[in-house]
């Protein structure tokens, strides 16, 4: 008996020091693959602490507008100390007031690494006033990594995606969001590449949705981005019929045919 209980022990030690020889090897290859969040000088050293500071808004003249094309004061959507880049930005083509942008913020730098998030911009008045956050709601992923993109459906709803790097799957892909009342609320994000498509190469996902009421395919969602671990970088493509409830799993372009078109 006494044999058996120092069996069992020393298995116990055994399993628990290979979860934490793995968990370490794990983490070294997260910190590789995720060097873009660690900047440095041209020393050497890690970027220093900071937060960003605030800039008013500089003032523009308009563009003396024309026959076909009239222009107004260039306006900040949303004023904050944040750096905002890459912003998207979409139209309700059945509501012109209602319209939703989206892009990659900086929110400073803390222990030698930047900190990065993805903000959410909407406006009901055509762009007189906005609304929003440099921060994704009900997006609870330590790595949210940019290059937004935004569309809407024809039934009023706004989609959102964002690349993130999920550490259950240890992959890239893209977090979906989904808004009924214009941008103000947004779903919990889920991931829309499928579990089982697992890639490094992840890059420039682009979104759309079907606003045509005549189309048979009204309100489908589409996503396409390049992977650069397949091929010589090759586009691929899912789509989602219901709202992002069920995606189909992604397939890639091959001699103007779709390869691995399953659904999950």
């Amino acid at each position: 008996m006494r044999k058996d209980l120092i069996k069992l022990c020393l298995c116990i030690l055994v399993i628990f020091f290979s979860e934490k020889l793995l968990s370490q090897k794990l983490s070294a290859k997260k910190d590789l693959l995720l060097t873009w969040q660690t900047k440095r000088d041209t020393a050497g050293k890690t970027i220093k602490s900071f937060t960003p500071t605030f800039h008013s808004t500089v003032t523009t003249k308009p563009v003396v507008s024309t026959s076909s094309v009239t222009d107004s004061k260039d306006k900040r959507i949303f004023p904050s100390p944040n750096v905002q880049s890459e912003v998207h930005i979409s139209i309700d083509k059945n509501n012109p007031n209602s319209l939703v942008a989206s892009a990659n913020t900086l929110l400073g730098a803390q222990g030698g690494k930047l900190l990065y998030n993805q903000g959410y911009y909407f406006t009901w008045d055509g762009g007189k006033t906005w609304s929003g956050a440099d921060f994704l709601q009900n997006a609870h992923s330590p790595y949210i990594l940019g290059d937004p993109s935004t569309a809407f459906a024809n039934n009023h709803y706004a989609f959102l995606t964002t690349i993130n790097f999920d550490l259950n799957d240890f992959s890239y892909g893209y977090l979906f969001q989904k808004s009924r009342d214009g941008g103000d609320t947004w779903s919990f994000a889920r991931q829309g590449r499928g579990d089982q498509y697992f890639t490094f190469g992840f890059d420039k996902p682009m979104i759309a949705a079907d606003n045509s009421p005549s189309s048979p395919y009204v309100n489908n969602f589409y996503a396409a981005w390049t992977d650069f671990s397949v091929g010589n970088g090759e586009v691929l493509f899912n789509m989602s019929s219901d709202n992002g409830k069920n995606f189909y799993f992604t397939c890639y372009f091959t001699n103007q045919h779709c390869r691995f078109w399953t659904r999950y």
